[in-house]
C-alpha cells in the first residue's frame, strides 16, 4: 500500500526532491490501526430476548451500555442471516433463566423427599389398610412413573413392584362375579363360586335365622359345606353384605370358670308378655355353667316358688340321668323370693342322689348370675322371631320347646369351640370334630375349581 502511494508521487513529480521524498517514504513506519472488538453471537441474542441479567457480572461490565442497548433494540431475526437456526439456543437460554430463577428449588425438593421417606414408614401402612383409597394411590403411583424411575416410586410409596402391578391389574380387571372383584383365574386361592353359594345358603336358610354368624360357620364346617377359616368366613359375609343383629358388646368380665358339667348350675326367671291378654308369662330357666345347656325350664302366669321348683326338678332329673354319680352341685341364683323359700329348700333336702349347695349371686360369692341371663337373652331372641304372634300360654310353650331343642342339640356354640351344648354336656373331654381339619383338601379343590371359572374379563 505504501509502495503504491510512493510510485504515484514519483510519477507526478520528476524533480530531484521528489525522488528524495520517495526514498524517504519507503523508510517510513506504517501507522497502527485499532481493530473493533468482536462479540459472540450469543450475547446479542440474549440481549434481544430481554435477558441480559443472565450475562455474568464480570463480562457485563466490559460491554458498553450503548452496545447493550443497541442489541436490545435490534431485530435479531432481520439483522442476522440464518438466525432461525438458533431455536435450540433460545430453548437453552429459557431453561437456564428458569433454573436461575428457582435456584433453591432443588434443595427444597430434596428436603421434601427426605421428610416423606421418613414419614412414609408410618403413613403408608395405615393408608394401605384403608381399601377405599387403594385405587387413588395406585393411580398416583402410575402417574409418577412418567417422571421418576419405577423403583424410586415404589420406594417412596412403600410398595414392592410385584405388589404394585398386582394391585394395578386388580384395579383394571375387576371381576363382576367375584365378591372381592378379583379374577378367579389370576387369584385362584380365593373362595370358589360353590363355596360362596354355600355361605349364602347358610345365611338364607330360615331354620338358622336365630343363629349368630359364628354358629353358622361351625354348622357349615361340621356338615362339610365349607372348609375355610373363621376369619375368611366373616370376611366374605361382610363382602356379601350378610349380617346378623347382635346385642351391644358388653365389657368382658371374668366369670365363674368350671372344669366339668354340673359344677355350677344357674336358675333365673324372665317374663314374656302375651299380646292378646296383656299378661306376662314367667319363664324359669336352669342352665349348666360348663356346657351352657338348658337343663330345665317351666312357664307360669305366677312368678312363684312352684314355677322355679318345677324347672329345678326337671334339671335335677336330667343330671341324675346323665351323671348318676354326681356328688356336689352348686346352685347359683339371685336374691328373688321365688328362689329362696320353703318349697325350694324342701326340694333340695329331698334330693338324695346328690348334694345341692344353694348360693346367692354377689352375696355368698362375688360373681353375678350372668351365664343364665345370657341364655335368657338368646331364648328371647328366638321368641321374638318365631313366637312373636303367640297369644296363648300353650302356643308360647310349643315355640319355646322348639327353641330349647334347637339351642341344645343343633346350634354350635362359639365359646365351646363349635360344639353344641348337648355335646359339651354329655362328652366334656371331646375335641373339635375331625371334619374341621380338612382345610388342605378344600384348598386344593378350591384352586382347581377357580382355574376353571371364567368371567367376562378372562374370556
Amino acid at each position: 500500500m505504501y509502495f503504491y502511494e510512493g510510485v504515484c508521487r514519483f510519477t507526478t513529480l520528476n524533480s530531484r526532491n521528489n525522488r528524495q521524498n520517495f526514498f524517504a517514504l519507503l523508510h517510513e513506519q506504517p501507522s497502527v490501526i485499532t481493530m473493533r472488538k468482536q462479540y459472540d453471537t450469543a450475547l446479542p441474542l440474549i440481549c434481544s430476548m430481554g435477558k441480559e441479567h443472565l450475562i455474568p457480572e464480570e463480562l457485563h461490565s466490559q460491554i458498553p451500555s450503548s452496545t447493550i442497548n443497541d442489541w436490545k433494540n435490534r431485530n435479531y431475526h432481520s439483522h442476522y442471516f440464518g438466525s432461525e437456526m438458533n431455536t435450540m439456543l433460545k430453548e437453552v437460554i429459557d431453561h437456564y433463566a428458569l433454573l436461575n430463577e428457582h435456584r433453591n428449588l432443588k434443595k427444597v425438593l430434596f428436603a421434601i423427599k427426605r421428610v416423606w421417606i421418613q414419614s412414609s414408614k408410618i403413613i403408608m401402612p395405615v393408608v394401605y389398610k384403608m381399601k377405599e383409597y387403594e385405587d387413588f394411590f395406585i393411580d398416583k403411583i402410575q402417574y409418577m412413573i412418567e417422571f421418576f424411575p419405577g423403583n424410586t416410586n415404589f420406594k417412596w410409596f412403600r410398595i414392592s413392584s410385584s405388589g404394585f402391578y398386582n394391585k394395578l391389574m386388580n384395579v383394571k380387571l375387576k371381576c363382576g362375579i367375584s365378591p372381592t372383584q378379583n379374577c378367579f383365574r389370576r387369584n385362584p386361592l380365593q373362595l370358589s363360586t360353590s363355596e360362596i353359594n354355600s355361605i349364602k345358603n347358610l345365611f338364607e336358610n330360615p331354620q338358622f335365622k336365630c343363629w349368630p354368624i359364628s354358629s353358622l360357620y361351625y354348622k357349615g364346617l361340621r356338615e362339610g359345606q365349607i372348609q375355610v377359616a373363621k376369619g375368611t368366613f366373616y370376611k366374605y359375609a361382610k363382602l356379601l353384605n350378610l349380617k346378623r343383629l347382635h346385642p351391644s358388646k358388653l365389657k368382658k368380665r371374668e366369670g365363674i370358670k368350671t372344669e366339668c358339667p354340673n359344677q355350677f348350675i344357674h336358675v333365673d326367671t324372665t317374663f314374656w308378655e302375651l299380646p292378646s291378654s296383656n299378661k306376662k308369662l314367667a319363664i324359669a330357666i336352669v342352665t349348666d355353667n360348663y356346657s351352657r345347656k338348658i337343663l330345665g325350664w317351666n312357664t307360669s302366669f305366677l312368678n312363684n316358688a312352684q314355677n322355679v321348683k318345677d324347672a329345678l326338678g326337671d334339671a335335677i332329673a336330667k343330671i341324675n340321668y346323665y351323671y348318676p354319680n354326681c356328688e356336689l352341685i352348686n346352685l347359683l341364683a339371685d336374691g328373688g323370693m321365688e328362689n329362696h323359700n320353703k318349697e325350694i329348700e324342701t326340694l333340695i333336702s329331698e334330693t338324695n342322689s346328690t348334694t345341692i349347695q344353694k348360693l346367692i349371686a354377689r352375696k355368698h360369692i362375688r360373681f353375678s348370675n350372668s351365664p343364665v341371663e345370657a341364655v335368657i337373652k338368646i331364648m328371647k331372641r328366638y321368641l321374638r322371631i318365631i313366637a312373636f304372634h303367640s297369644t296363648t300360654k300353650e302356643s308360647l310353650e310349643k315355640h319355646l320347646m322348639k327353641a330349647v331343642e334347637d339351642y341344645n342339640y343343633n346350634r354350635p356354640h362359639n365359646s365351646l369351640d363349635g360344639l353344641t351344648p348337648y355335646e359339651a354336656y354329655t362328652y366334656p373331654i371331646q375335641k373339635r370334630p375331625k371334619e374341621y381339619q380338612n382345610t388342605y383338601t378344600a384348598r386344593a379343590k378350591r384352586i382347581k375349581e377357580n382355574r376353571k371359572t371364567n368371567c367376562n374379563v378372562c374370556k
